[in-house]
C-alpha cells in the first residue's frame, strides 16, 4: 500500500487526496473573503439606510410645506388646463374651486384638496389662502392613491 505524501508550501500543509483533509490556508482564506463581504455588505446598508431614514422622517413627521406646495402646484395646473380647454376663459373667481368646474381637473376632484384656495380673475393666480397641519404620511397616501 502507497502512502500519500504531504507537502509544506509556505506553512501551509497540504496533502491532495486524503480523504477528510481540509487545507487550514484555503479554510482561512475563504472565511477572510466572507468577512470581507460582510464587511461591505454591512458598509452598503449603513450607507443606504442615511440616504433613504431623512427622507422616511420627513414623511411621516408632517411635513406639510412641500405637501401644500404640491398640492398648489397641481391646482395652478389644473387651472391651466381648464383656460386651454375654455379658450383662454378662467373657472368661476366666485367659490374657488367649484365642483362643477374642476373636478376633471384635480386628480380625485376638488373634495380631495386639503387646502383652501382663491383664484385673482384678473391674472388667473391661485393663492393658497390655508393649509391644515396634519399627518403628511396620510396625506401624500391619499394623493397617490388618486394619481394611480
Amino acid at each position: 500500500m502507497k502512502m500519500k505524501r504531504c507537502m509544506s508550501k509556505v506553512g501551509r500543509q497540504s496533502c491532495h487526496g486524503v480523504k477528510g483533509y481540509i487545507d487550514i490556508g484555503m479554510l482561512i482564506e475563504l472565511l477572510g473573503e466572507l468577512l470581507v463581504g460582510l464587511l461591505v455588505l454591512s458598509v452598503t446598508l449603513v450607507s443606504t439606510a442615511s440616504a433613504v431614514l431623512p427622507q422616511l422622517t420627513e414623511l411621516v413627521s408632517g411635513d406639510s410645506g412641500q405637501e401644500a406646495t404640491m398640492e398648489l402646484q397641481m391646482v395652478e395646473i389644473a387651472v391651466a388646463a381648464y383656460q386651454a380647454d375654455h379658450d383662454g376663459n378662467l373657472p368661476t373667481v366666485g367659490g374657488f374651486p367649484r365642483a362643477i368646474e374642476m373636478d376633471e381637473y384635480i386628480p380625485s376632484g376638488v373634495a380631495a384638496l386639503q387646502g383652501t384656495y382663491t383664484l385673482y380673475g384678473p391674472t388667473g393666480e391661485v393663492i393658497q389662502t390655508s393649509y391644515p397641519e396634519g399627518s403628511s404620511l396620510l396625506n401624500s397616501l391619499i394623493l397617490l392613491d388618486s394619481l394611480g
